[in-house]
C-alpha cells in the first residue's frame, strides 16, 4: 500500500492524493499492485484516453477497464452525440456536473476542449464562445430549444427538482430511451467528479486542447462500435437466473400511482410498449429472466439495451467489492446506498434500504454486532454503536457527495481500504447516485412493506457463481480491446 503523501504526483498547484499513472515507470512504482495487475496496468496505457482522470485509475487496472467499457457503452447508446461536441447534451451534462460538484479539473477540461472545438468540424454553425458564459442563463437567446431544455433537465436531475412540465418536455424532445440514457451519462459524469475531487486533481494552465481529425474520430467510432457489439454478446449469453421468479406473465402489471414511466414486469407489459421495435421487445422479454426484481430494474424495461448494460456494470462492481454486498446491514456498500438516498432525496432507495436492512438484522446475512437501533444513528457517525470502519465509511461517503474530503479522512480511508477499494467504493456511490436520479425522475415511491424476503445462503452462493461467469466474459471483452490510444 502506498503512502498518500510520498507517492502522490505533483501537479501545477498541489499534490494529488493518489499517483497519476501515465508511464510504465509509474506502474512499476505502484507497490499495492501484484505483478499480474501491473502487467494489466501497462497494457491499459494503450487502451485508455489521455487525461488525469483515466490515469488516476491506473491505481486499479481492473476498475479502469470496467469504467472505460462503461464510457464506450454510453457513447454507443447516445451516438452520434459526444462529450466533445460543443453544447450537445453530453457536453452540457459534463459542464453542469462540474459546476454542481465544484470539480475544478472537469470544469477546466470541458472549458478548454469546448472552446477549442467551437468553429471546427466538431461544432455546429450556431455555436459561439460567448455561450460558455451563459450557462447561468438557460433562457438566453443564445441557446436553442434543446440546449435550453438540456441545462434545465440536468439541473433538475442533480437537485431532485424535476417537474411534470420539464419531464414531459424532455420526453417529447428525446423519447423515453434517450431520456434514460442521458440520466445515465449524468450519473457517469457525477461519479467521475467524485473520483477527481477525492484525488485532489487540479487543472493546469492550457490555452487550447488538441482536437482529433475526422478520420481519427471515424476510426474511434468503429472501435467503440466493436467493443459495444462484444458487450452485447456477453449480455446475450447471460442465463436467465431469475426466470423462475416471474409469474403471471400474460397479465398487465398494476402500475404504481403517479409514475412517469411504466413498470415492465410481464410479457403483456412488454407488448404494450409502442416505442419499442419488435427486436427490442424480444430483448425486453428475454431480459425479464435476467434482471433482479424491483421497480427500478423493471422501469428500465423501457430501454432493454440500457437495462442489460447497467446490469453488467452493477455485476462488475459487485465482483470488485466482493465479499461485501449492498444487503449486508451497515457494510460499506449498504451505508453508501443509505447515504446516497438521503443526499439525493430518493424515497425509493431509502425505503428499500430501510426494509432490507431491518429484515436482514439477526439473520445469517448480518454481522452479529448489527442492531436495529443503528438505523437511527446515521446522523450520529461518532456513536459508539458504529465500528471504526462504519464510522469512517459514513464520513467518507458524505465527503465524496459534498466535495468535503480532507487529507485526514482520506488517509484514514487509505489505511482502512487501500487505493483500489477507495476507488471502487466511489464508483459504487456514483452508480447508486445515478440510480437515485433515474428513480426520482420516474417519480418512483416506496410501497408499504413490513419486511423483505431473505434469500437462503445456497441461493446467494449460486448467484455469485452466476455473476462470476459473467465477470469472466467482461474481462475477456476488455482483454480483446485494441490499444487504440497507444500511438
Amino acid at each position: 500500500m502506498s503512502n498518500s503523501k510520498s507517492d502522490a504526483t505533483k501537479g501545477s498547484a498541489s499534490e494529488t492524493r493518489m499517483r497519476i499513472v501515465k508511464t510504465p515507470e509509474d506502474v512499476a512504482a505502484l507497490s499495492h499492485l501484484s505483478e499480474e495487475e501491473k502487467a494489466m496496468a501497462r497494457e491499459n496505457l494503450g487502451k485508455i484516453p489521455g487525461g488525469e482522470g483515466w490515469h488516476l485509475l491506473g491505481n486499479d487496472p481492473e476498475l479502469q477497464g470496467v469504467l472505460h467499457l462503461f464510457e464506450l457503452s454510453v457513447q454507443a447508446l447516445l451516438k452520434p452525440d459526444l462529450q466533445f461536441i460543443p453544447f450537445g447534451p453530453m457536453n452540457i451534462a459534463c459542464i453542469e456536473v462540474a459546476r454542481h460538484m465544484k470539480c475544478e479539473w472537469q470544469a477546466g477540461a470541458l472549458s478548454v476542449s469546448t472552446a477549442s472545438a467551437i468553429g471546427t468540424w466538431l461544432s455546429k454553425e450556431d455555436c459561439f464562445h460567448s455561450q460558455l458564459g451563459m450557462l447561468g442563463f438557460p433562457d438566453s437567446k443564445l441557446w436553442n430549444d434543446e440546449q435550453r431544455l438540456t441545462i434545465k433537465f440536468i439541473r433538475a436531475c442533480l437537485e431532485n427538482k424535476m417537474t411534470d412540465e420539464l419531464y414531459n418536455q424532455a420526453r417529447e424532445t428525446w423519447g423515453q430511451q434517450k431520456l434514460l440514457r442521458i440520466i445515465v451519462w449524468i450519473g457517469f459524469c457525477h461519479m467521475w467528479s467524485m473520483l477527481i475531487n477525492m484525488a485532489k486533481v487540479t487543472w493546469p494552465k492550457m490555452h487550447v486542447a488538441p482536437l482529433p481529425n475526422e478520420s481519427m474520430m471515424s476510426a474511434y467510432h468503429s472501435h467503440t462500435a466493436k467493443t459495444w457489439e462484444n458487450l452485447q454478446g456477453v449480455w446475450a449469453s447471460v442465463v436467465p437466473f431469475f426466470k423462475a421468479l416471474r409469474q403471471n406473465m400474460d397479465q398487465l402489471s398494476e402500475q404504481p400511482e403517479g409514475m412517469r414511466f411504466p413498470i415492465i414486469c410481464t410479457a403483456a407489459d412488454v407488448e404494450a410498449l409502442s416505442h419499442l421495435s419488435e427486436e427490442e421487445k424480444a430483448m425486453a422479454l428475454e431480459n425479464l429472466g435476467k434482471i433482479p426484481g424491483g421497480e427500478g430494474w423493471f422501469l428500465l424495461g423501457n430501454d432493454p439495451e440500457l437495462q442489460g448494460f447497467l446490469h453488467l456494470i452493477e455485476l462488475s462492481i459487485a465482483m470488485l467489492l466482493e465479499p461485501d454486498n449492498q444487503f449486508v446491514p451497515f457494510s460499506p456498500m449498504s451505508l453508501g446506498l443509505s447515504e446516497v438516498a438521503r443526499q439525493a432525496g430518493c424515497e425509493y432507495t431509502a425505503g428499500a434500504m430501510g426494509v432490507c436492512t431491518a429484515s436482514a438484522i439477526g439473520t445469517w446475512v448480518a454481522d452479529k454486532d448489527s442492531y436495529h437501533s443503528q438505523m437511527g444513528m446515521l446522523d450520529f457517525p461518532d456513536s459508539a454503536l458504529w465500528t471504526d470502519e462504519q464510522r469512517m465509511t459514513i464520513k467518507f461517503v458524505r465527503a465524496c457527495l459534498e466535495n468535503k474530503m480532507t487529507d485526514e479522512l482520506f488517509d484514514q480511508a487509505l489505511k482502512t481500504w487501500g487505493e483500489k477499494k477507495i476507488l471502487r467504493h466511489i464508483v459504487w456511490l456514483g452508480f447508486a447516485h445515478m440510480w437515485a436520479m433515474i428513480m426520482n425522475t420516474a417519480k418512483l415511491s416506496w410501497p408499504k412493506m413490513h419486511s423483505a424476503p431473505i434469500p437462503q445462503k445456497a441461493m446467494v452462493d449460486g448467484y455469485y457463481s452466476h455473476i462470476s461467469k459473467i465477470w469472466e466474459g467482461l474481462q475477456d471483452v476488455w482483454a480483446s480491446v485494441t490499444p487504440f490510444f497507444k500511438q
